[in-house]
């Protein structure tokens, strides 16, 4: 299965919190499914953290390298002309 993972849920995946389901949980780290995660998500987190309105159990830069870790492919925003 194709799914890709929006900001909240990445963050709550990786910090284990609640909000996030078992079902949803399961399914993301199924390596049988292919998870996808916009850039997107990685500004909208910096920017937060840059505003001080989030903060990360880890540093930044591991939030990337770990979904990178699962496998997560990131997809990058392209502009068709």
């Amino acid at each position: 299965m194709k799914i890709i993972v929006d900001t909240h849920a990445l963050l709550w995946f990786f910090s284990n919190d609640s909000n996030l389901s078992e079902k949803a949980r399961e399914t993301i780290a199924n390596s049988n499914n292919d998870v996808f995660i916009s850039i997107a998500s990685f500004w909208e987190i910096s920017i937060k953290l840059s505003l001080s309105k989030l903060a990360l159990d880890i540093p930044f830069e591991l939030l990337f390298d770990e979904s990178k870790k699962l496998n997560m492919s990131i997809l990058n925003v392209k502009k068709n002309i």
